[in-house]
């Protein structure tokens, strides 16, 4: 495996750990929210009712963000890639 290779996996494998790792911290904020509430609110009738599903929207908005940023960011470092394969090795 060349550099530019080893640079470009290691690119994707760690935009893709920090997609997921904002992802599991949007589940972990949305779960902190819901235990904070009082005890009569924490019913899913009550949360679906006062709060529509998701008690932290910014959580849950935060997380549709960091999906689709490391989804745009791994579509250009593929498309790089593919770039990188196309051109490397050819004389100038």
């Amino acid at each position: 495996m060349r550099d530019g290779e080893k640079f470009f996996a290691i690119s994707i494998s760690l935009i893709i750990g920090l997609g997921l790792a904002g992802v599991i911290s949007m589940f972990v904020f949305e779960m902190l929210a819901r235990a904070a509430l009082p005890e009569e609110m924490r019913t899913p009738e009550m949360i679906q009712r006062h709060y529509d599903g998701a008690v932290c929207l910014s959580c849950e908005m935060s997380g549709y963000v960091i999906v689709f940023l490391t989804v745009v960011l791994v579509t250009i470092v593929v498309i790089c890639f593919a770039f990188y394969r196309l051109f490397a090795g050819r004389p100038s």
